[in-house]
């Protein structure tokens, strides 16, 4: 059995929390991808539309995909 399973509460490691965090803020958007290496997320890639412009009458003319990717650098310890 995992020790952390008995705990109340744990801290979790920089990455995680920055991937959590990430993942609540992400609004409108697809995520396309999350890298995970030995446990610890290490890259997420998100697709949101960039803009979009309208003519007067309210019509879509253009509207372009946006990829953004986080890169979650390498942390020894918690938090």
């Amino acid at each position: 059995m995992r020790p952390e399973l008995a705990l109340d509460d744990f801290a979790l490691c920089g990455e995680m929390s920055r991937l959590l965090r990430l993942l609540d803020e992400t609004r409108g958007g697809a995520i396309r991808l999350i890298e995970v290496r030995d446990g610890i997320p290490r890259r997420m890639l998100v697709e949101s539309q960039a803009y979009c412009t309208t003519d007067p009458a309210g019509r879509d003319l253009k509207s372009e995909m946006q990829r953004t990717a986080w890169y979650f650098p390498a942390h020894n310890g918690p938090g």
